[in-house]
């Protein structure tokens, strides 16, 4: 599939490190590399294009693959939840940051090692509920508690497909932003968020009342997946690349635990 333009081409000197490292010996010449057009911050800034600052885990991502040592030719792109979901199932990209990992992913994309073997996810976030009505509304988990009230969610992500497995009624927001506002503005009582987004969110901008609800829905680990091709055709790297990507991203989220290598 042709990917968007511009896309958005790195210096080679902001990627090597040491062209010595062992595992250098299979750097791939180009990497495409890409990520959702929406904003999601601190992690990804701004919306449709690579811009400057691009966000925290682009950031950790250049940084992982300078620790590589590999002089790889890096082109980022930015696209749709859906669209990456394909372009990467189907070889059109190499590489797509902060994707969670699913049973439906695993079986087209390549993930770190499963299984308790390895805790090379960049970030782990719950799929939990807030509300600015405080102590008046009551949540111990049943899917009836919500019923007559409307839940904000950020279409095309993953909050949104399991809100509607849940039968509620829904009121969909093009991105995390959108989200945020509806419930501020009073349009909708209840959200249903990524608490890594939402949580830093609310801190920077109180609203009276507001309160996550726990239980979670859910809990999601966060990857940067390989088409399984690219992981073929350079395994080594992408195994260094992936332990590199969660070093770098516990200098900021350093209550998750260590990147353990197998």
């Amino acid at each position: 599939m042709a990917l968007p333009t511009p896309i958005r081409r790195l210096p080679a000197i902001l990627l090597a490190l040491s062209a010595t490292a062992a595992w250098a010996l299979d750097c791939p010449a180009r990497i495409r590399m890409a990520y959702m057009d929406a904003p999601a911050e601190p992690f990804f800034l701004g919306r449709g294009t690579v811009g400057e600052p691009p966000g925290l885990f682009v950031d950790w991502a250049l940084q992982a693959l300078a620790a590589t040592g590999c002089n790889s030719r890096v082109e980022l792109a930015r696209l749709p939840v859906a669209r990456l979901d394909k372009a990467l199932s189907e070889g059109d990209l190499d590489i797509v940051l902060g994707v969670a990992s699913t049973s439906e992913r695993e079986q087209t994309q390549a993930f770190p090692g499963r299984h308790g073997k390895r805790l090379l996810y960049v970030a782990r976030a719950d799929i939990a509920l807030y509300t600015a009505l405080g102590d008046r509304l009551v949540w111990s988990g049943q899917t009836r508690e919500l019923k007559g009230y409307k839940v904000g969610v950020a279409r095309a992500q993953m909050p949104a497909n399991l809100a509607a497995s849940q039968g509620w009624a829904l009121e969909l927001a093009p991105d995390n932003a959108s989200n945020f506002r509806k419930l501020e503005s009073g349009r909708v009582q209840v959200l249903l968020e990524t608490s890594i987004l939402a949580d830093p969110y609310f801190q920077a901008h109180p609203l009276p009342g507001i309160r996550k609800l726990n239980p979670p829905l859910a809990t999601l680990e966060y990857y940067a997946p390989a088409s399984r091709s690219f992981q073929r055709d350079f395994p080594a790297f992408t195994e260094q690349f992936w332990l590199q990507l969660c070093r770098q991203s516990r200098t900021v989220l350093r209550e998750l635990p260590a990147c353990n290598a197998g």
